[in-house]
């Protein structure tokens, strides 16, 4: 299978999504409800991030912390599903809760920071998707 974002092969994806959620398809805020909780959304193509990027800067908006976090399979909890090296740790959820790794002191410093649109740490200085999307 073709990688890296070609428009072409948006149809079978589709299809295929379709096999595994049949429509109807419902057009909503967050995107087309293709079945309960589960979302599609088109988005443009961006630069994933990567610590050896050249830095955008600190003038960065993102819904990290706010609207969406990750967690790795070994339990680390992160800003982002973009984070996909855990090169932003902010916990383990096999060793603490979430609410005390969300109120310590770097998750708040990101918080903070993405309130006043200022990227807290080199990665989201380094994010392609945030510069696309929120910039």
């Amino acid at each position: 299978m073709e990688r890296g974002g070609a428009q072409e092969k948006n149809g079978e994806i589709l299809r295929a999504l379709e096999g595994c959620f049949p429509k109807p398809w419902t057009q909503e805020r967050r995107g087309i409800r293709i079945g309960e909780r589960i979302y599609l959304e088109h988005g443009d193509k961006f630069d994933w991030p990567d610590l050896s990027a050249p830095d955008g800067g600190e003038q960065v908006f993102c819904y990290g912390l706010r609207d969406q976090l990750g967690v790795l399979c070994d339990g680390t909890v992160v800003p982002c599903c973009l984070d996909h090296e855990g090169d932003i740790p902010l916990g383990n959820l096999f060793e603490q809760e979430l609410d005390e790794i969300l109120s310590g002191p770097r998750a708040q410093a990101i918080v903070r920071g993405f309130e006043r649109g200022i990227a807290q740490e080199e990665l989201c200085r380094k994010c392609g998707f945030a510069r696309s999307r929120f910039g």
